[in-house]
C-alpha cells in the first residue's frame, strides 16, 4: 500500500532542468510544478457529495500534469468528488489506471470547468507506473 508520503517521496525528482524549462509562470505558488501534456483521460465519478454524480463518466483532454496530479476539463462541477481515471498520454505506450480526488474547480468562459485532481496512492492502481513515467520526463 502506498500512502501520500510515499507518493511525494517517489516524485520528488521533478527538479530536472528539462522539466523546469517547461514550467509556466502560474506555478509559483504550487508545491509541484505543472507541465503541458498531450493525451486524454476517461474519468468516472466513484464518490462524491452529490450522489447524482456517481457514475458520471466523461472524456477530457489533459491540460497539464504534475507529479501528484492533473488538470482536466469537464462540463460539470465536480468539487469534492473521487474519480477513477483511465489515462493515455501520447508519448507513453501504455494506458494507466489511476484514482484521484478533485481539489479545485474553475469555471471557463464556455460554461465548462477546469478541475485540478490530486492522485490517490493506491495499490490497485498504476500509481507506481505513473511515478516511473514522471521520472523519465
Amino acid at each position: 500500500y502506498l500512502d501520500t508520503f510515499r507518493l511525494l517521496e517517489m516524485t520528488s525528482f521533478m527538479t530536472h532542468s528539462s522539466y523546469r524549462d517547461n514550467i509556466s509562470l502560474t506555478n509559483t505558488r504550487r508545491e509541484h510544478a505543472r507541465v503541458p501534456a498531450r493525451g486524454h483521460v476517461v474519468a468516472q465519478v466513484v464518490e462524491g457529495p452529490d450522489g447524482a454524480l456517481i457514475g458520471y463518466t466523461f472524456r477530457s483532454p489533459i491540460v497539464e500534469i504534475s507529479p501528484c496530479g492533473l488538470c482536466l476539463s469537464t462540463s460539470r462541477q465536480l468539487s469534492g468528488c473521487r474519480l477513477d481515471l483511465w489515462l493515455e498520454i501520447n508519448d507513453h505506450n501504455e494506458k494507466m489506471f489511476l484514482a484521484a480526488d478533485v481539489r479545485w474547480t474553475s469555471p471557463e468562459e464556455a460554461g465548462d470547468y477546469q478541475i485540478g485532481v490530486e492522485l490517490v496512492a493506491n495499490s490497485l492502481t498504476d500509481i507506481e507506473e505513473w511515478c516511473e513515467f514522471q521520472r523519465k520526463e
